[in-house]
């Protein structure tokens, strides 16, 4: 999205910082294609370049966070009292979106495993389930109730920590995302589209109905929004995370 549809909020609690921007023009001043940075991997891990940079960049900051220009944290300003909150609970993040909830024709799911696999390819969530077990068997007992039984996703990838936990956090993002790549042999932007291309040829994206029709009528606009794979399954993760560590009334 252009910087004129949306104000950008640059103050001193927040500025705006441009994800992917090795591979686009001139949005704002900090960018997130300097220093130690994955900004030419943005096809795939899209806002999740900003909150890498963040990660490995900034390295005297007493809390860290994110919010995004279309999606922003209310309450999070240049008034926020960091100390205090934190005194209290551990993240500042979104309200949950409930399934249940918001249950319509247009996302019949109760659980979030049923809600991916309406909105994207469940299958994708399944793998990610099958290499985090392999990695952090700790999780696999979160992993059925949160994401495969669960009806609450913490949306959009929002949220503030204090700057170790955010690391911590960090740590556990990138190395399953990265783990979910090397299980699909996905190396390159161009990977990525036979990926999702031949996932949609193969209808196991559910929300695109057949019917007959050939798949390429289907497809550009359906492949560009899918190819945020790391988007998605980065929102799931930070609810397995945040539930795995984090006990509710915090």
């Amino acid at each position: 999205r252009s910087k004129e549809q949306y104000d950008f909020v640059d103050n001193e609690g927040m500025t705006p910082i441009q994800c992917g921007a090795a591979n686009g023009k001139d949005v704002c001043k900090l960018k997130d294609n300097t220093g130690d940075n994955m900004s030419q991997a943005n096809f795939f891990f899209v806002e999740n370049t900003g909150t890498y940079w963040i990660w490995k960049n900034i390295k005297d900051a007493k809390y860290k966070g994110q919010t995004q220009y279309r999606r922003r944290l209310i309450g999070v300003d240049e008034t926020t009292d960091y100390d205090g909150i934190f005194k209290d609970y551990d993240i500042i993040c979104a309200k949950p979106y409930n399934y249940p909830e918001n249950t319509t024709a247009f996302i019949p799911a109760d659980t979030l495993l049923d809600g991916y696999g309406y909105s994207h390819n469940r299958e994708d969530l399944e793998c990610l389930g099958k290499v985090l077990k392999e990695a952090h068997p700790e999780y696999a007992e979160d992993w059925e109730n949160v994401v495969v039984n669960g009806q609450d996703l913490y949306y959009s990838n929002g949220f503030v920590l204090p700057a170790e936990k955010y690391d911590e956090y960090c740590e556990f993002l990138f190395e399953m995302l990265n783990r979910w790549l090397q299980k699909n042999k996905i190396n390159t932007y161009e990977d990525l589209i036979v990926h999702v291309a031949r996932n949609l040829g193969a209808g196991k994206y559910i929300r695109y109905p057949r019917e007959g029709k050939n798949v390429m009528e289907l497809t550009w606009p359906s492949i560009l929004w899918q190819l945020h794979i790391g988007s998605f399954l980065s929102e799931r993760l930070l609810t397995l995370w945040i539930n795995h560590n984090i006990p509710k009334e915090r």
